[in-house]
Formats: structure tokens, C-alpha cells, sequence
């Protein structure tokens, strides 16, 4: 069948659109007791296989009076993957206080 048509090639691009991927803040609400609270947790959503993201949370609270308190990822690195594959976008979580409940006698 080839020999009556004329095949020519041409060479083109291939182009991946790079995944959405979505790094969450830990959000905690925990009840007064004069300390300094945290939470460094976080949840990746839209990987693929073994690709693996590391990220870092900052957030203390201690006071009711400085609620709520943003719990920030202020940064993330891929630990397998390469990164050129997604788009990486984050959520800050919210760190509160609610008052403690204590007993007058």
C-alpha cells in the first residue's frame, strides 16, 4: 500500500501540562493552659506514584487574644519526583485558642 503514497515525516513537540498539586497547613484549636502551641502537620494532595513532597509549618499561638493565628507552610521541596511536573500551590491552616474552664470553690 506504501508504494502508493509518498511518506514524509515531520518532527513535533510533546508538551505535559504540569499537575496540580496542593499542599494544606494543619489548623488545631486548643484550650488555654498558659503554653506555647503548634502543629507542624500538613496534607499533599495530587501526587502521583512515588513522588513526594517535604514542607516546613510555622505557627505558634499562646494567648486568646491573638486568635486565630495563620499556621504557614513557608516552604516545600520534592524528597522523589521531579518538580518541573506539577504545579505546587499551598493553604495556610489557622491555629486557636478557646478559653479553659476552671472551678471557683
Amino acid at each position: 500500500m506504501t508504494s502508493c503514497y509518498k511518506v514524509r515525516t515531520q518532527a513535533g513537540d510533546l508538551t505535559i501540562q504540569p499537575r496540580p498539586v496542593h499542599i494544606t497547613a494543619a489548623s488545631e484549636n486548643f484550650v488555654y493552659d498558659g503554653q506555647i502551641h503548634s502543629n507542624a502537620g500538613y496534607t499533599v494532595t495530587g501526587l502521583l506514584g512515588t513522588d513526594r513532597i517535604q514542607a516546613i509549618v510555622a505557627g505558634t499561638i499562646r494567648h486568646l487574644s491573638k486568635i486565630p493565628v495563620l499556621n504557614r507552610i513557608t516552604g516545600f521541596w520534592f524528597t522523589s519526583g521531579d518538580e518541573n511536573n506539577y504545579a505546587v500551590t499551598t493553604e495556610d491552616g489557622q491555629l486557636q485558642i478557646t478559653k479553659a474552664e476552671a472551678a471557683i470553690t
